[in-house]
């Protein structure tokens, strides 16, 4: 839903700057910005019906385009420019904004078995990650009590020890067999 909202600012900042043309660049601009958008529309649907963590691709380009709209707004503001266009610029700020909250957000609630089983680490995004807030809830338990297995996350299949002591015993015994030969 917010996609769409700023596919459609975009739109109107496509139409506002085709009769408002400062330089030669700011149509082509505007359009790209528009196809952006639509990309970004598309890419939100995929990442969220497909994958158990949030999109790092969207949130970090959205992030970057947040740090330079508010450059262009301020510009924009500095220059007194057309006020539908200040507007338009500022909702497509705000817009970005909610949608960098969202796309952030883990999708753990609403995850179906065996995927709501996952750790916290497994289902959180860039944004988690770089900070450790995957970690909080944990760090937080064991402030409050001694931890317990009970208490940790499920462990990956691939770091349980069961699968790997067969793996072990079998190229154990074909070392032992070959030796013997």
């Amino acid at each position: 839903m917010t996609a769409l909202l700023l596919v459609g600012v975009q739109i109107a900042l496509v139409v506002l700057w085709s009769s408002n043309r400062v330089t030669g660049a700011t149509l082509p601009s505007a359009i790209l910005s528009f196809l952006s958008a639509l990309v970004i529309l598309c890419l939100s649907n995929l990442e969220h019906t497909r994958t158990v963590r949030p999109s790092l691709l969207l949130n970090v380009y959205l992030l970057g385009s947040l740090v330079f709209d508010a450059v262009q707004v301020r510009t924009l503001y500095l220059r007194n420019d057309h006020p539908s266009i200040l507007g338009l610029f500022t909702t497509n700020i705000v817009i970005k904004a909610a949608l960098l909250l969202l796309e952030a957000k883990s999708k753990r609630t609403y995850l179906r078995p065996p995927y709501n089983a996952y750790s916290p680490e497994m289902t959180s995004g860039v944004f988690s990650h770089s900070f450790f807030w995957w970690i909080r809830p944990l760090l937080a338990t064991g402030f409050r009590k001694m931890l317990t297995l009970d208490d940790l996350f499920q462990t990956d299949e691939g770091l349980l020890s069961e699968p790997l002591l067969s793996q072990m015993q079998d190229s154990w015994a074909k070392c032992m067999f070959e030796a013997h030969e």
